[in-house]
């Protein structure tokens, strides 16, 4: 078990452009006068110590201070001895997560994080105890019917904007809530950790304000100008493919499944004829190609779900769907604020988006063009912000960091980190090659916390030794 326990599975005005350029005036966004903070002892589950509790208080609208207050959801877990080291801060994926879901463990398996600095963990705004933006008509709905259907999003669209301006709930106004509480700590410079969009979300904080960082750790990086979802298809074919090589090579996979790109390719034939029934969780369903695509590219988020997919493709081949939705379905439901989710990313993912990118994207892809289009219609119902052009360029900075990528992550895959590194002076990129986007079975899964360890002992990316990332193997290809 590591820090990677769940999907963490999504913004500016102009800024400084590079870190040469970048000081302490040019941080224009800084927060100058540190709001109130409390913070009290409290129990959170699943961990027997206690941690300190809190909210801050910020603007709604940074631009607008006087303006509608929310309130953002903090979680300290203290240092087991403190040294005055700078604290971690832990930023979500999604976006939608709730980082202060993951507390238990720093308490538990992930207690050497805390041995001797502060971790602060701040739900970002819109996610868990910080203004939630929950939609349940989307997020309680079973995977394998449509992501967003457009009356569902209308629903949560008018509901949500009663108490909330949703064009709020960017990138750039996360982070300064995060520089906002550093303040309130009393915290001159923080190390960072962000996963996913977590990363995201962390570029965006350098650069914005590059003088309180101290170093970051990036892993399964997301550059600042991925144009989400246009390339799903395209990297889950990749991902597939890989599969099918990967069991051909391995001499039990390919005596089991011989014939398992047949066996897919007559998986998409079936539901090109159109919907399949299926007995769920939820009830008999018809489930067309779409759903069921973008649920199958779920399941290869992870190692565990990639091994298991050529023994899922062959019962599905053969009219068993039982397994399949037993696999995709039993699984936790509403960990993303779905809300928060399109509120970020239709304004800076899919507003990116060239129309005419799209036939080429999704060519010769088995999901085609579906999350696209679902993705692009529930954005033509939501308040998009306004973007500045500026955000999707690359951040230029020179605070060390450590990048750290999957072979095997369809989701950001390695040239995404390759690319962030460019703009990153004093980094390295460390290549997992048997790392999903997320790590459920991968072994020696311990070498990836102890790297992370090392690099913020001494904020030195190329004094980490990453021998142990040899032994980090994918499970063997489940069979019957």
């Amino acid at each position: 078990m590591s820090r990677l326990p769940f999907w963490r599975a999504r913004a500016a005005q102009i800024l400084c452009a590079t870190l040469a350029a970048a000081s302490i005036g040019c941080e224009k966004r800084r927060t100058d006068a540190p709001a109130p903070l409390t913070l009290v002892e409290c129990a959170v589950k699943g961990a027997e110590d206690k941690v300190k509790c809190g909210s801050l208080e910020v603007p709604e609208s940074w631009e607008q201070p006087d303006g509608r207050k929310i309130s953002l959801k903090i979680v300290v877990v203290p240092a087991a001895k403190p040294t005055g080291l700078a604290p971690l801060f832990d930023f979500a994926g999604g976006p939608g997560m709730a980082v202060t879901d993951g507390a238990a463990f720093y308490l538990t398996v992930g207690a050497a994080n805390r041995a001797t600095r502060d971790i602060v963990l701040v739900d970002q705004r819109g996610t868990g105890g910080s203004a939630p933006l929950r939609c349940a008509e989307l997020e309680a709905a079973s995977p394998l019917t449509r992501m967003y259907p457009v009356d569902r999003v209308r629903v949560c669209r008018e509901a949500l904007a009663k108490d909330h301006d949703l064009a709020q709930y960017t990138t750039l106004a996360a982070a300064r809530d995060i520089d906002a509480v550093r303040a309130a700590i009393g915290a001159e410079k923080i190390d960072l950790f962000g996963l996913s969009y977590g990363t995201k979300l962390a570029q965006a904080y350098i650069r914005e304000f590059p003088s309180h960082v101290r170093s970051a750790v990036l892993a399964g990086s997301a550059p600042m100008d991925l144009k989400t979802p246009l390339y799903h298809a395209r990297n889950s074919e990749n991902a597939l493919r890989l599969i099918f090589t990967n069991c051909a090579a391995d001499a039990d996979c390919a005596a089991v499944y011989p014939s398992l790109e047949d066996d897919w390719a007559a998986i998409v034939a079936r539901f090109e004829a159109g919907p399949v029934a299926m007995a769920t969780p939820d009830g008999d369903l018809m489930v067309e190609r779409g759903p069921f695509m973008e649920t199958f590219r779920a399941l290869l988020t992870t190692e565990g779900g990639q091994r298991r997919a050529p023994k899922l493709i062959r019962a599905v081949a053969t009219g068993d769907f039982a397994p399949f939705v037993k696999a995709t379905t039993s699984g936790p439901r509403g960990f993303i604020a779905e809300g928060l989710y399109l509120s970020v990313e239709c304004a800076e993912g899919s507003a990116l988006i060239d129309p005419a990118e799209i036939d080429a994207a999704k060519a010769d892809t088995f999901l085609d063009r579906y999350r696209i289009d679902e993705q692009l219609g529930a954005c033509a119902e939501w308040p998009i912000a306004e973007i500045s052009p500026e955000f999707a360029e690359p951040v230029t900075s020179d605070v060390p960091t450590l990048i750290i990528a999957g072979g095997r992550d369809h989701v950001t895959p390695k040239d995404y980190a390759m690319r962030i590194a460019e703009g990153f002076s004093n980094s390295r990129v460390i290549l997992i090659e048997e790392l999903a986007h997320v790590a459920d079975a991968i072994s020696n899964i311990e070498c990836f916390d102890n790297m992370a360890l090392a690099f913020y002992e001494g904020a030195d990316p190329d004094a980490v030794d990453a021998s142990c990332i040899a032994e980090m193997k994918a499970p063997a290809f489940e069979l019957p």
